[in-house]
């Protein structure tokens, strides 16, 4: 598996207004494969596309279809964003259609993504599977996973501020970008949104004729001991835990059954889903061997402060023990560090700050240290770095919590 394509370098353009203009031209170039994809579920939102992704394609996979999955970022290899039937794609494919993508692309001044992007919707049309699962990379509108024209379901998972320098701060401009997936002829599903979103959303599917499901309005669920009930106007069904942790996997889980009862998947396989789900850095428990004997290493990419939210909720519900419990945190520049910390006052007793190695342009430990306003806080180099120094300072059992970017996986 590779770190990155051998073409094109991760440098040059951002989407911006002609983006879509590019993708049309370097899709044509290539005999236009987005008019030869599989059935699209298509994905946009700020929170919880990979885990409703990762929902739904365990639900298919059950019922025993085969699936695409398009996903970004990756945390280490790059041949993670591209899944066919199941499978990453190999270092060959890979190396085969960006090779044919970059022939096609001369004369064109295409970004990292639309380049990549393009030879994702290159394969999907070439390896025969039953349905593709697409995740929008930023956005919606200009996204150049947009180039679709016909997806049979789109889902919009929780929108909450995030790239702000691009996408603004307000909620319903945010929204109104990310709507631009859905298209006629499809079906809406909307997870749980703030108040203001939901008129954006439902005026949209209005405008397009499109029917629109909403989470809290058209269905819902209820975590409960064993499990979790699922409730709509046509009744309810009970449901085993979801694999993934934490209260806000249960919305992304509900939104998965929704389309999955929309695709006609019967109830032992979304059951089974539900169960089999994996998706790495979402709460996920790691054994490595830089870790203490006795000591727990969480890591969940949480990198905005709404996913700061839904993981202190976890916190506050499940680490109910008197174990010491310390936050790893570093992050790509830009993002607003004292915010998403704050959540987090009053759960950890320290907070060590690093850089994220793997991650294109992180702060430095030292500058998110500065700045924010805990009593306990210490700065580092590195992951390893923070857990042997907080290992010095208190030998006993600890429980360590790491987030702030989906690249800390790179680094461990």
């Amino acid at each position: 598996m590779v770190k990155m394509p051998h073409w094109p370098k991760p440098v040059g353009l951002l989407q911006n207004e002609t983006s879509l203009q590019r993708m049309q031209e370097i899709l044509s170039r290539l005999g236009n494969p987005q008019r030869n994809l599989p059935p699209t579920v298509h994905v946009a939102g700020t929170n919880g596309k990979g885990s409703t992704i990762a929902f739904l394609r365990a639900m298919l996979e059950a019922a025993g279809k085969i699936v695409h999955s398009y996903t970004t970022p990756h945390m280490v290899e790059f041949n993670e964003r591209i899944t066919l039937a199941g499978k990453q794609i190999s270092d060959d494919y890979l190396f085969e259609i960006m090779e044919r993508v970059r022939l096609a692309a001369e004369g064109l001044r295409l970004g990292f993504y639309e380049s990549t992007t393009a030879g994702a919707l290159l394969a999907f049309s070439e390896v025969k599977a039953d349905y593709l699962l697409l995740e929008t990379g930023m956005g919606g509108r200009l996204d150049a996973t947009n180039i679709i024209e016909n997806p049979i379901i789109t889902i919009l998972t929780t929108i909450a501020k995030d790239h702000t320098k691009f996408l603004g701060e307000d909620l319903r401009l945010i929204a109104g970008e990310k709507v631009w997936i859905v298209k006629e002829g499809s079906l809406c599903i909307s997870s749980l949104q703030e108040d203001e979103v939901y008129p954006v959303i439902e005026n949209w599917c209005e405008k397009k004729n499109v029917p629109f499901l909403a989470f809290g309005a058209d269905f819902v669920v209820e975590k409960i001991e064993d499990g979790m009930i699922y409730r709509t106007q046509q009744g309810e069904w009970q449901y085993p835990k979801p694999a993934l942790l934490g209260d806000h996997q249960y919305v992304n889980a509900a939104s998965a059954i929704c389309a999955a009862k929309a695709l006609g998947v019967g109830e032992g396989a979304i059951a089974a889903g539900l169960q089999s789900a994996k998706w790495a850095s979402r709460m996920e428990k790691i054994s490595r061997g830089f870790v203490p004997e006795g000591w727990e290493f969480w890591l969940d990419g949480a990198h905005n402060p709404a996913a700061a939210h839904a993981i202190a909720g976890f916190i506050e519900d499940e680490w109910v023990d008197a174990k010491t419990t310390y936050l790893i945190y570093g992050t790509t520049r830009g993002r607003d560090t004292a915010e998403f910390l704050q959540r987090f006052y009053g759960l950890v007793d320290h907070i060590a700050c690093v850089k994220v190695n793997f991650e294109p342009d992180a702060y430095d430990g030292e500058e998110i240290k500065n700045s924010i306003d805990f009593e306990s806080s210490s700065a580092h180099a590195s992951i390893r770095d923070a857990v042997k120094y907080l290992h010095s300072q208190n030998p006993a059992p600890a429980r360590i919590l790491c987030c702030g970017s989906l690249f800390m996986r790179g680094d461990i």
